[in-house]
């Protein structure tokens, strides 16, 4: 695979303005039938946008989109314009009755471009992250300093491989990824009473708070790896009540 739209279901676009005291852009990943996403924000200031919805201990599964942008915080707005667009299609976590209310899981982060080659006060806004949804396609849309990259050469890495792992308690789960890949990361673990298929596990009444981290030191950077689901390992959350350990990982 070479581009990011060779994964069946991924569609990007970009809006960027060049010239006339612009220097600055989107990028828009979507992917209206929803994806598993992970994320490892570095840096002593990152600007981000809802990232903590992909810890794995939280509701939300799965993401509908994501927003790169130049703009520094003020870009942040791009991503309300990629969620405009997104509701109007109907595309989103369902929080109302047929599916008709739902809201567009779009996480973003932005780069520093003020004034990098633009004027300080040309920079992205909901228009932006709009336009760039709309333009969205699945296909090869061009790469290097293209939307969010016309400054600093952002790069979009390709999506990784799900993977999910069920077994009941007093055995032994095996976690594996195809040949050649790696666990990158675990984006739900949960050793007691899990809801859910893969793809949308959710965590139940019954819930072992260390779950993620001792499922995370066991496999993350391995191709395969087992963890016996016992309280022994996870401790025990709910005295007399038979557990269960879920997982959903990603491969590299």
């Amino acid at each position: 695979m070479n581009d990011l739209t060779d994964v069946p279901g991924i569609l990007v676009g970009h809006r960027q303005r060049i010239g006339r005291g612009w220097q600055t852009g989107t990028t828009v990943v979507l992917a209206p039938a929803g994806a598993v996403a992970g994320v490892d924000v570095r840096g002593g200031g990152p600007g981000t946008h809802e990232t903590d919805l992909l810890r794995p201990e939280n509701l939300v599964q799965q993401v509908h989109g994501i927003c790169l942008t130049g703009g520094s915080a003020y870009g942040l707005s791009a991503a309300s314009g990629v969620m405009t667009f997104l509701e109007e299609r109907s595309i989103g976590f369902p929080v109302g009755p047929e599916g008709v209310d739902v809201v567009p899981i779009v996480p973003a982060a932005v780069i520093y471009d003020l004034g990098r080659g633009g004027a300080f006060r040309n920079r992205p806004d909901a228009d932006f992250g709009y336009r760039a949804a709309r333009a969205a396609r699945a296909r090869p849309s061009g790469m290097g300093t293209i939307g969010a990259g016309p400054v600093s050469g952002v790069t979009i890495a390709c999506a990784n491989v799900a993977t999910c792992a069920a077994v009941d308690e007093n055995q032994t789960l095996t976690l594996s990824c195809p040949a050649g890949r790696k666990i990158l990361s675990i984006n739900f673990a949960s050793y007691g009473t899990p809801n859910g298929s893969c793809g949308g596990y959710t965590i139940g009444t019954c819930h072992a708070a260390n779950s993620a981290s001792i499922v995370g030191a066991a496999c993350i950077g391995q191709n395969s790896c087992t963890v016996n689901a016992t309280n022994g390992v996870f401790g025990d959350p709910c005295v007399g009540t038979l557990k269960r350990l879920w997982v959903q990982a990603s491969c590299s």
